[in-house]
């Protein structure tokens, strides 16, 4: 018997006709949903290496901070 463990209080049998008809339900509202799916266009795609330095809070106590270079943002790609 296969057993999933839903939550930490009800253990769902994966063999039960209980479980296939819930499966089948969800199965069915998901396909419709992923063929529905538009892709986006990107609302953040820039990018700036004075926007990635690195310089936490204390760095200049520490006299660790990194000196940020000048910003000069340029359009980037993130694929995913």
């Amino acid at each position: 018997m296969f057993v999933l463990f839903c939550t930490t209080t009800y253990v769902c049998v994966a063999v039960t006709k209980e479980y296939q008809d819930a499966l089948s339900r969800i199965t069915a509202v998901v396909e419709k949903h992923k063929k529905g799916l538009v892709p986006g266009v990107p609302q953040l795609n820039m990018c700036d290496m004075a926007v990635m330095n690195w310089a936490p809070p204390g760095c200049e106590k520490l006299g660790k901070c990194l000196k940020a270079p000048k910003s000069q943002p340029w359009k980037c790609d993130w694929p995913h």
